[in-house]
């Protein structure tokens, strides 16, 4: 560490001299010094970084590059021109208000809709707490909308904080307790304010597959996703929002917040900023202190923070041992760390203290600290308790889809599903599973199963997803993990019920066979094409791609957008050629789809592909 500050400190600022390859070395010596580059970011002046190791010999990865700003990686792009927008406020203080633009999607908790002018910007505006967070969004998950470059408001905006920058000098320091690097602040910081943002390389999703991949093979513990999942919505109108969503890679560029640690009890957290509302997909990922903290401080925050909202565990400091957390416990005791994340949340280990690389996050949170890396943030097993919303469940329609749920696992290892589905079935009934007498109502027993197999639980709810020994994500339905508050026990509740929940029911309660009322229906269908009085008019046709399951082949079959899943099924089993004794059940998104309702009653759009999943009678 020594040899590399003297070295920039007596030799870099000089112009370099000599022949052309000595004065190409040279140059690509100064590129890839970190202090270089720290020295040129624009707030270095008002705002430094330094490097300080007074523990050992350890440097800096000499592949790490220090960025100022996220740099988009290749097949990533921002919105075009012609997308983006921004506020008209010429006034400065009208973009606190609800009729400035970028906050037209803010969230606010005021019930008061009377005001004409109301305030829904999330920063304070005056006195010695102007430009902090207001406190009561520290705690809450809501995303920060802010003006940005595309705006007519001026530079000084309040509503611009992340916009101007780290405004706070940051030490990258070696802890003397075994943790690696870490970072603190050389001023004090108030509760409220900005510290730094997240930066890295922006990659698409397969990228950061191919990533993990490549770090499992060289058997490297350090990986630093971040999961831009903030606004990920299977439903939203937004291509670039819908599937697995970008991720930003701090292993080889990023900033100092690269190299901050974690806490059960942090002084940090993170939001997700949005400028320009069409760059949603690329938004920043924002650090604010959440209690005032001292010069000198190690800044912090929580990797699994945002697990779920009722998980309240990591929250209670009197619980943190059992719970395995790293800060909670004595040096030198064994604790556990988060392995491999799912699109939203997890994070992964960081460097042991001999490694000169520095702990980093992923997919959104990183590394506890003075763990063993094989070890993964593992809560005891809880119970799933929810209310259904937007469905009316019944017994026979739980069974049926859970079925079909384990059936179609296509990722991940077969033995982990089976295991996960085990433990499920004790939870389902511990009675007829004979785990009713270990007394915690087949709780002990699902517990047993999983340890026995290495599985590990980061916030203690399967419904949050799962772990194996070797990091992969296997996440479960809340309906998958535990009946409904308001099942429906039989088919007595039927009457009354609108149609589309009462069709849903009675296909339900017909354990998804066709009904007599349904054949009937089809065979009428059938015949009136087979004579050619169907009535067809060509704006209610469509034409879908099928996947078929047992040969991979490809068929595509002409149906009317009226008819129901069950009759598409019917034209791809004839298309495909499949003998009578094999039955065709459609799958998309995932999901079986039920067989009483079309296509486009659930979430179907011309040009998608469907997958037809082959099954004997």
């Amino acid at each position: 560490m020594e040899a590399a500050t003297e070295q920039h400190f007596f030799y870099h600022g000089k112009e370099p001299s000599g022949s052309k390859a000595a004065i190409k070395a040279f140059e690509k010596e100064r590129d890839s010094c970190h202090w270089c580059q720290i020295r040129h970011f624009p707030n270095n002046k008002k705002a430094p970084i330094t490097i300080v190791n007074d523990e050992d010999d350890a440097v800096l990865p000499s592949t790490f590059r220090f960025l100022q700003d996220s740099k988009l990686g290749s097949g990533v792009q921002a919105a075009e021109d012609s997308f983006r927008s921004g506020c008209e406020c010429r006034d400065d203080e009208e973009c606190q208000y609800r009729g400035c633009l970028c906050l037209q999607e803010q969230d606010d908790d005021s019930d008061d809709e009377s005001q004409a002018r109301k305030k829904v910007y999330m920063y304070h505006t005056h006195g010695s707490k102007a430009g902090l967070l207001r406190s009561k969004h520290l705690s809450s998950k809501r995303p920060i909308y802010e003006c940005h470059e595309g705006c007519a408001c001026s530079t000084d905006c309040p509503n611009r904080v992340v916009e101007r920058g780290r405004k706070v000098p940051l030490e990258i320091f070696r802890t003397s307790n075994k943790r690696g690097w870490g970072v603190r602040s050389l001023v004090d910081i108030k509760r409220g304010q900005f510290v730094d943002k997240y930066v890295g390389e922006i990659i698409t999703p397969q990228e950061a597959e191919r990533r993990r991949n490549a770090s499992d093979i060289a058997q490297r513990k350090d990986v630093y996703l971040f999961a831009l999942d903030k606004f990920t919505d299977q439903e939203s109108p937004d291509p670039r929002l819908r599937g697995h969503p970008l991720e930003i890679d701090g292993e080889f560029m990023s900033g100092p917040t690269r190299f901050i640690n974690h806490s059960c009890d942090p002084n940090l957290r993170i939001f997700a900023r949005v400028g320009d509302h069409a760059d949603k997909h690329i938004h920043s990922i924002a650090m604010f202190a959440i209690k005032d903290i001292k010069r000198m401080e190690e800044l912090t925050f929580d990797y699994v923070d945002g697990v779920s909202e009722e998980d309240d565990d990591a929250k209670d400091a009197s619980k943190h041992g059992d719970m395995g957390c790293c800060m909670s416990r004595q040096r030198g005791q064994s604790s556990a760390a988060v392995s491999r994340a799912n699109p939203e949340i997890i994070v992964t280990a960081a460097a042991d203290a001999d490694s000169s690389s520095a702990s980093g996050p992923h997919t959104r949170r990183r590394r506890h600290s003075s763990m063993p890396l094989d070890k993964h943030i593992n809560k005891p097993l809880r119970r799933h308790a929810w209310t259904s919303e937007g469905r009316a469940w019944t017994r026979a329609s739980l069974a049926r889809e859970r079925t079909d749920f384990f059936d179609t696992r296509v990722t991940g290892r077969p033995e982990v599903w089976q295991t996960l589905h085990a433990a499920l079935q004790v939870l389902w009934d511990p009675a007829g599973q004979g785990a009713d007498r270990d007394g915690a109502d087949g709780l002990a027993t699902a517990q047993g199963i999983l340890d026995a197999a290495e599985i590990t639980l980061p916030t203690g709810d399967l419904a949050q997803g799962a772990y194996d020994g070797l990091g992969n994500y296997y996440p479960l339905a809340e309906w998958v993990v535990a009946d409904p508050a308001n099942i429906v026990e039989d088919d007595a509740t039927i009457d009354g019920l609108d149609e589309t929940i009462s069709r849903d029911l009675k296909d339900d309660l017909a354990g998804g066979e066709e009904t007599t009322e349904e054949l009937d229906e089809e065979d009428n269908v059938r015949r009136r094409e087979e004579k050619g009085k169907a009535v067809v008019d060509a704006r209610d046709q469509a034409s879908v791609l099928a996947r078929l399951s047992e040969t991979a082949r490809d068929v595509t079959v002409k149906f009317l957008t009226s008819d129901s899943v069950r009759v598409v099924a019917r034209k791809i089993q004839e298309e495909s050629g499949l003998p009578a004794t094999k039955k065709i059940r459609i799958a998309f998104m995932g999901k079986i789809l039920k067989e009483n309702l079309s296509l486009t009653e659930q979430g179907w759009k011309q040009g998608y592909v469907v997958n037809a999943l082959v099954f004997d009678r």
